[in-house]
């Protein structure tokens, strides 16, 4: 008897528990629907504190007029949200973030943050930050911060894991800096008019820059490099600039303000990355790899892009080491010169894959047997019997040749899969930057967010 009466007083208490956290939800939605229905606009009370989220812009009640009195209020948790409305923008502001938040923009073309030309405007000393639907703009000064967005590590603590998408970077010194940074990503953007650089990767590795528009940038579009010149032994562990993957970009109008080099990519000493399925169009190169003294610059792949309209195409320098690097299933049309390569007589780079090469629009072959490939080798400049490509093809290049092999695919070295707690100076493997969360799923992700802090409105 007293177990069925307990059982039962058990069921009752379940059920009031389920009902309670049910009903909760609903009457703050009726809240919200209220609100919005009396016509109550751009008033951002902030309604829902469980999700610890806080609020910058607007006139609600507890609501930040600046952003970084906000994220230095926020939780050290990692659980915060910041939201910021448009209608208090610009914010003239350089935002610091030295915690895990997420920081949203209300909409990218009209959330505006300006640096007014005193640093950087968004300076990220973290691992794992969101920051998504900004303009941000006029990042510049003197000295090294001068960027519209910095991701900045150290020897002993890299940035890892942040995810840069849906912004607006430009007018700035440089778009995009990152430095000792790991396993990022950088999506969706539009990254323009910036005077030096769009993206500067330096000393960093395994990120993933895809899906952006980077044009009418100074001096390069992206440029990878590492440390020239260490200081010490122990910066070393910040030189891993390796494995970074630069795919399905936009990359227009690049270089024209440089003195000298001015590319749509620059490979600079920097080793193991991919860079493919870009547009790189109207540069003054299209990609420029480059080994400085002292330095080399190794196991590069440049594949499945189309490379137009440039000065150069691909452009290949040394004062060192420059070798194993593969240009492959490229179509080159229309740049003022394909391909050149300066490299000494012992480098060996590669213009085809083993079985199948690229497109030049100025190939003057034939295939008598009708295969899709050249007869006879495309030969580049300089030392033509030393870089050529063994396997043109006849027509451009759409992702269907049938003899396209597994070689096509980009070769990942597995590595220790780190965590950012207990490996600080480890690096993300490549397996597990493959396993990064798509494009198409950080942006649901975002969108989901601010349509949550939106329907306060």
């Amino acid at each position: 008897m007293k177990n069925s009466i307990f059982g039962k007083g058990l069921v009752f208490g379940i059920v009031v528990l389920f009902v309670g956290m049910n009903v909760i939800p609903i009457v703050e939605s009726l809240s919200i629907e209220k609100r919005v229905s009396t016509g109550v606009k751009k008033s951002y009370m902030p309604i829902n504190t469980r999700g610890n989220t806080l609020y910058v812009g607007g006139s609600g009640p507890g609501n930040y007029t600046r952003i970084q009195d906000a994220i230095d209020n926020a939780s050290d948790y990692g659980d915060t949200t910041v939201f910021v409305y448009d209608d208090s923008s610009p914010y003239y502001e350089n935002v610091v973030i030295s915690k895990v938040i997420k920081l949203l923009g209300e909409n990218r073309e009209t959330t505006i943050i300006d640096g007014g030309g005193n640093g950087d405007v968004i300076y990220i000393a973290a691992s794992s930050v969101t920051v998504s639907g900004f303009t941000i703009q006029n990042g510049g000064g003197s000295g090294d911060r001068i960027a519209g967005i910095e991701l900045h590590g150290s020897d002993a603590n890299h940035t890892y894991w942040n995810i840069i998408s849906n912004v607006i970077l430009k007018n700035n010194v440089e778009g995009l800096y990152l430095i000792c940074a790991g396993g990022n990503t950088i999506s969706d953007s539009i990254i323009i008019n910036n005077h030096y650089y769009g993206i500067f990767i330096r000393e960093s590795f395994h990120n993933g820059i895809f899906n952006n528009t980077i044009s009418n940038n100074g001096w390069d579009g992206i440029v990878v490099r590492p440390e020239a010149f260490p200081s010490s032994i122990d910066h070393l562990k910040c030189s891993q600039d390796r494995g970074n993957s630069i795919y399905r970009n936009n990359i227009s109008s690049n270089g024209w303000s440089a003195e000298y080099w001015g590319s749509g990519v620059f490979l600079f000493g920097t080793n193991e990355n991919n860079v493919y399925e870009n547009i790189i169009t109207n540069n003054r190169m299209g990609v420029l790899i480059y080994a400085p003294f002292r330095t080399g610059c190794f196991y590069n792949d440049i594949y499945k892009n189309n490379i137009t309209n440039n000065g150069y195409g691909v452009k290949i320098e040394s004062e060192a080491k420059v070798t194993n690097n593969k240009i492959y299933l490229n179509n080159f049309i229309g740049n003022i010169k394909n391909a050149m390569s300066l490299s000494g007589l012992l480098d060996r780079n590669f213009w085809d894959n083993g079985s199948i090469g690229n497109f030049w629009d100025d190939y003057r072959g034939w295939d008598q047997n009708k295969d899709g490939i050249g007869d006879i080798p495309y030969y580049i400049d300089w030392h033509p019997l030393i870089n050529k490509d063994r396997y043109p093809l006849m027509k451009p290049y759409n992702g269907s040749q049938s003899n396209q092999n597994s070689q096509s695919q980009p070769q990942s070295n597995p590595q220790s899969n780190p965590s950012p707690q207990n490996q600080p100076n480890s690096q993300p493997s490549s397996q597990q930057y493959q396993n990064n969360p798509s494009s198409r799923q950080i942006n649901q992700l975002i969108q989901n967010l601010i349509l949550r802090h939106q329907t306060i409105r």
